[in-house]
């Protein structure tokens, strides 16, 4: 389903370049197009790319005796305990790590001792857990970004349940120490 709604908002889009500009009948119907746009966008586009096609953005718990052996060892070597199962999806980092979402995780990255500017553009795997650690008060939960199976990054967020913003943190930040 989500890719027919996908594929429909991409062809819209690409419509709506293709047509001219035509009197009062044309500018209504633009009109309201956007605002029905603008209603879908906050429902679906998470889930749609800019060519309206499903991103591949898609997790699913998995038993921790699943995950990966470098993921677990890198988490042992930073003393972070897990809780529960993880999660693992897919993501495509963007071309430039410079956005709000990727731009902050690759500082924060950095301040933890990694890299992800040689990755981007690149699919990545992350895997991420709940911790027992809590920042400024909030419970967290950490996440591991691999490449081929190698520890590209490491870093902290909030819980989805927390209102802190932006609530990303490095693997070092001194004040998320148990």
């Amino acid at each position: 389903m989500l890719f027919s709604v996908c594929a429909s908002l991409g062809n819209l889009n690409s419509n709506n370049h293709r047509r001219e500009a035509g009197g009062k009948g044309n500018e209504m119907k633009t009109r309201q197009t956007l605002i029905i746009l603008g209603f879908v966008s906050v429902l679906v586009l998470p889930g749609c790319d800019s060519d309206g096609n499903e991103n591949d953005n898609k997790s699913e718990p998995v038993d921790k005796n699943e995950v990966s052996e470098t993921v677990l060892d890198e988490l042992e070597s930073l003393g972070i305990k897990t809780s529960g199962d993880a999660e693992i999806m897919q993501s495509t980092l963007p071309e430039e790590l410079n956005d709000a979402n990727w731009g902050l995780k690759s500082e924060v990255c950095k301040e933890g001792g990694y890299d992800l500017d040689p990755y981007a553009g690149q699919t990545v795997t992350l895997t991420s857990f709940d911790i027992p650690q809590s920042c400024d008060g909030e419970l967290l939960r950490v996440w591991v970004v691999t490449k081929n199976d190698v520890v590209i990054c490491v870093y902290l967020t909030v819980r989805e349940d927390s209102s802190a913003a932006p609530g990303v943190y490095s693997v070092n930040d001194e004040q998320c120490k148990e």
